[in-house]
């Protein structure tokens, strides 16, 4: 017996394949008018109200996703392209371009144009890497495609604009936390400061969020919360740890 709903999945596959393909003969002005069309009313508005532009599937996926330790916090900062347009759309369309600044710029433990390796494209798409193509286990990879970006030193990057000391920091950057930190040991250390950030263990030999937790530490911050994503003993490790100096 087929599961509930599957022919209608089915169904509606086979509509939307047909329309693809009709599409497909139209002249190229009408075809781009139809993706302009179609992608200005692809929005989606989660339960707290926050609207979402999308313009791919990806997007879809992430904007959908809900893990009680990600809120409030939007997963796709990495510095791509597609992904950085992606972030300006969804800040205007919730009326906060006032208060939200996007920067297309990776941060990085030098300063300068940096390769950024990518393991695939699309907005929403993460696993990129600055520098060295490594995966969040610190393996390397063959990329999709690689992007020269603007790469920044937290502490060059506050210090030459003028910014804010920031007193509140999402870190997900797939194994590069250690680099991203020490190009802001001054930011880090400047005063209080809440940090969360994902963090991997690879195997019980691995040191790197021993070493992450211990430079933090040294700059005066506490674990104060560490959400696993993963059964305890499960290898390779991921957790949120929630850093706070005061």
């Amino acid at each position: 017996m087929s599961k509930p709903g599957r022919a209608d999945m089915k169904a509606s596959e086979r509509k939307f394949l047909r329309l693809v393909g009709e599409a497909a003969t139209l002249p190229m002005r009408l075809r781009l008018g139809l993706v302009e069309e179609l992608k200005s009313g692809a929005h989606y508005q989660n339960e707290n109200g926050l609207r979402f532009s999308l313009e791919s599937v990806s997007e879809y996926k992430r904007a959908k996703k809900s893990r009680a330790q990600h809120e409030p916090l939007v997963t796709w900062l990495e510095p791509a392209f597609d992904s950085y347009a992606a972030l300006v759309r969804n800040v205007l369309i919730n009326d906060l371009g006032s208060v939200v600044t996007p920067l297309h710029v990776a941060l990085f433990d030098e300063t300068g144009i940096r390769p950024f390796y990518r393991s695939r494209l699309g907005a929403g798409s993460a696993f990129h890497a600055v520098g060295e193509a490594l995966d969040d286990e610190r393996r390397p990879f063959t990329p999709a495609a690689v992007e020269r970006v603007l790469a920044y030193r937290l502490d060059d990057l506050v210090r030459d604009f003028g910014l804010p000391r920031p007193t509140r920091i999402k870190l997900d950057v797939d194994g590069f936390e250690n680099k991203v930190m020490a190009g802001a040991v001054q930011v880090l250390s400047g005063g209080p400061c809440e940090i969360y950030t994902e963090l991997v263990e690879t195997d019980a030999a691995d040191a790197h969020a021993r070493d992450a937790t211990a430079f933090l530490q040294k700059l005066g911050y506490r674990l104060v919360q560490v959400t696993e994503h993963r059964a305890p003993g499960t290898f390779p490790r991921v957790f949120d740890g929630l850093f706070v100096r005061s």
